[in-house]
């Protein structure tokens, strides 16, 4: 995916080469059903503590093993998986100089959602961990939607730990995640960063919906990074042509690993996971909101991007195919008499891209479009331009705003002003549907701030593919909106995929409802005729 020109102004970013701590082993996803936990490192109130910034001899007692990433291989790459991990000593602190000989008895443990189990003894290929001296690249992207807007305050204080965290030869770049990706600090040398990098945050508004996945690609593309951390509260709403796969594929190519910190609890974590466990980075999950949380987890990526080793792990094909469904992982080893061990949890592929994606969203009572939507109708109707055939439709939605009717109402006057700024771009109006949900489909069923109630209140985008289900048959045509979607809900609760398409009748602006889903001309046909008989309504095919 090609990266929208406003990103010229990384020309600015010196030109140093991107230095890769680890080589990454070639190493596919886990995927299928839903896992039995998030890809979370560690319960907050977990018995596994996050590694100090210290380091120590070899010499010093192990107490615990602490995993701080993975890396599974993608479609074509042989099936092993490569496991990150330091060895603690009881305050934390990691200790280098890790052996075969010295730790023992190596064992990776599998449970997969439906309780299948897989162990594997055989002593993995070890890199051991030393003190790593090449200077990092910290790309950190940090997105800024209106979700995000209740914790500006918490992510700002975030910013200030990387000061603490970074050696003096590391550089960072931070990049802002909304509607459009932004520059907020060029790649820049720690003692040569801000003094308060919390005011960055401070400075950038926090509104509407964010194109993240967009964000972490021009990082990866722009920013030339080692190591590229996420810090959002929030998933992608409308990145659109940029998926995740875009982005692995990229991390992959350019030895990148990528971490995400999530805080809160308004996020679809399946694609940030599915980044981590396939660029050999992590995910970090906060539902409670304390500064220390969020210091200690950059403190530990980049800690750990100094001093983790490796463990690789052959993985046979049978075992991969029964854990499609995503798995819990557990790495074991024993020490002198004691078990060391520590356990994360992989996600299945069936969570790569988002669930949804939002183009809009909108004021009590209100069809205007925000004027921060114009990047994302523009980025639609492109690639709507660059792909002729393809249809979409625009489903609105509204909460606690009138009756059902005028709720109804309203999510259709939504719906059709996200259209006409489409139609306004260029893009011809028979190649986009609308359909209202009215209240009947909240993200935030219990909704009570201004921002659950905005994104209650939007428009999402559905693609549709018309070359499979080219024909269509016309059921109606009305006047009148409310009665419009009277005959949509009437035809959906008889079990057709039901429209409303604008178009003149008798020079009169006019609405038509349209059964959709027919792939050949005799399946409408039969469809018409069978509907004519039972309903006794006139059906045109087109």
């Amino acid at each position: 995916m090609r990266i929208p020109t406003t990103w010229a102004l990384f020309t600015i970013i010196a030109t140093a080469l991107a230095v890769a701590v680890y080589a990454q082993s070639d190493t596919t996803i886990l995927s299928g059903k839903q896992p039995p936990q998030s890809f979370y490192l560690h319960p907050e109130s977990g018995t596994s503590p996050m590694l100090r910034s210290q380091t120590t001899r070899s010499t010093t007692i192990p107490a615990r093993l602490r995993l701080l990433g993975v890396r599974v291989p993608v479609a074509g790459e042989a099936p092993a998986i490569e496991l990150r991990f330091a060895v603690l000593d009881s305050s934390g602190n990691a200790i280098i100089g890790i052996s075969d000989t010295t730790y023992q008895q190596w064992e990776t443990h599998l449970v997969t959602a439906d309780g299948y189990q897989y162990r594997d003894s055989v002593t993995p290929t070890l890199r051991s961990s030393v003190w790593i001296t090449a200077r990092l690249r910290v790309a950190l992207v940090l997105e800024h939607s209106l979700i995000s807007a209740p914790y500006r305050l918490l992510l700002a204080q975030a910013l200030n730990a990387f000061r603490t965290a970074l050696g003096p030869y590391d550089s960072l770049s931070i990049i802002g995640a909304g509607v459009q990706p932004k520059l907020l600090v060029p790649m820049t040398l720690r003692d040569s960063l801000p003094i308060d990098l919390a005011q960055v945050a401070q400075q950038i508004p926090f509104t509407g919906v964010n194109r993240l996945s967009y964000g972490i690609l021009a990082a990866l593309e722009e920013a030339a990074p080692s190591v590229v951390i996420v810090l959002t509260a929030c998933d992608d709403h409308a990145s659109l042509d940029v998926v995740t796969r875009d982005i692995i594929e990229k991390a992959i190519r350019d030895n990148t690993r990528v971490y995400t910190i999530a805080i809160g609890d308004n996020i679809e974590t399946g694609p940030l996971e599915l980044i981590a466990a396939h660029t050999g980075g992590a995910f970090y999950r906060f539902y409670t909101t304390y500064p220390e949380q969020l210091r200690s987890a950059v403190h530990e990526i980049i800690r750990g991007e100094q001093v983790a080793s490796t463990a690789v792990f052959s993985l046979p094909t049978s075992v991969q195919v029964v854990t499609n469904g995503g798995c819990i992982l557990t790495l074991r080893c024993r020490y002198a008499g004691t078990t060391l061990s520590d356990s994360l949890t992989l996600p299945p592929s069936s969570a790569l891209n988002p669930t949804r994606q939002i183009l809009a969203v909108f004021s009590e009572r209100s069809s205007a479009l925000d004027p921060t939507t114009a990047p994302i109708i523009e980025a639609l109707a492109e690639l709507l331009r660059s792909n002729p055939a393809q249809a979409i439709e625009l489903v609105g939605h509204s909460f606690k705003e009138g009756t059902p009717t005028q709720q109804a109402a309203l999510a259709v006057r939504r719906a059709r002003a996200v259209k006409d700024a489409i139609v306004a771009a260029g893009i011809s109006a028979k190649r986009i549907r609308i359909r209202a949900m009215g209240d009947l489909k909240p993200l935030y069923p219990a909704a009570e701030t201004p921002t659950e109630l905005a994104f209650n209140r939007r428009v999402e985008l559905r693609w549709l593919d018309p070359s499979l289900l080219p024909y269509e048959l016309v059921a109606g045509y009305t006047y009148s909106e409310q009665e419009a979607l009277s005959m949509v809900q009437e035809w959906e609760q008889r079990g057709y995929r039901a429209y409303i398409e604008d178009v003149l009748l008798h020079g009169r602006a006019a609405l038509r409802i349209k059964l959709w889903g027919y792939a050949t001309r005799q399946e409408a046909i039969a469809a018409a005729n069978d509907i004519a008989r039972r309903y006794r309504a006139v059906i045109t095919i087109e």
